[in-house]
């Protein structure tokens, strides 16, 4: 029952503050239909890029490995592993694939009555007569994984508040404001791109010798449930890793 005066005054105004909010998926289709089983049965042919490494940096070292899959063929990883080319990159990478550029929207847009923007807060693009509608569902993605799927600490491009909804599965999130960008070591050996920032710090297992700042740095933490969305507000850096599939 978060009121979009409340999301503009509380987190949203100024630096703002993220928010879990537990209603948020109320009436969507898709908390009642999506599955892995779905998906790969309804989509099953769709392209999908998995890497091992979220998001993609070019200093790496080694660098990620990004392979092209199907849905099916990544379901049936997240799945039953046992026998998959994925699973067997995933033993020498030593990290879970994650596909998590998959966006459906314009291809399939009969996708877009199973889900709903969020009530508490405008969607932006969306209601600029200045984007096309194309655009706003460009950036409306849907992540799989298996659990351990990690998206390193970063912020977003452009500067866009962003929200993400838990259709299945809980997530942890790790955030920290803007302001604490100097702390976190932000933009040291790591290039963002379209205004955002990126950092090595890894609050999972801090290594407070290599970024001594990060000690004054204040954590802000959260596990989104099944059902749930959390708003990340422009500017915060945000860590996510899957607790499940």
């Amino acid at each position: 029952q978060l009121s979009r005066e409340a999301t503009d005054r509380d987190h949203m105004a100024g630096e703002g503050a993220p928010v879990v909010v537990t209603d948020a998926q109320a009436g969507w289709a898709a908390a009642r239909t999506w599955s892995f089983e779905h998906l790969a049965r309804t989509y099953g042919g769709d392209p999908l890029i998995a890497s091992d490494k979220a998001p993609l940096r070019l200093e790496a070292s080694p660098p990620a490995v990004a392979l092209r899959t199907t849905m099916a063929e990544f379901v049936r990883y997240v799945l039953r592993p046992e026998g998959t080319a994925l699973a067997a990159r995933e033993r020498e990478c030593g990290a879970p694939f994650y596909a998590n550029s998959w966006a459906p929207f314009n291809d399939h847009p009969e996708l877009l009555a199973d889900i709903g923007a969020p009530y508490f807060v405008a969607d932006m693009m969306a209601e600029d007569p200045e984007c096309p509608a194309d655009l706003s569902h460009q950036f409306t993605k849907v992540f799989l994984g298996p659990a351990g799927t990690l998206t390193r600490l970063h912020n977003d491009s452009f500067a866009t508040h962003a929200w993400l909804s838990q259709i299945r599965g809980r997530k942890q999130f790790i955030l920290y404001p803007p302001s604490q960008a100097r702390l976190l070591h932000a933009s040291e050996g790591v290039a963002g791109g379209h205004g955002a920032e990126q950092t090595w710090f890894d609050p999972l297992r801090p290594d407070f010798e290599r970024f001594p700042r990060a000690v004054g740095a204040t954590a802000h933490v959260a596990v989104c449930e099944e059902g749930e969305t959390v708003l990340v507000p422009s500017g915060w850096f945000h860590h996510a890793v899957s607790i499940t599939p």
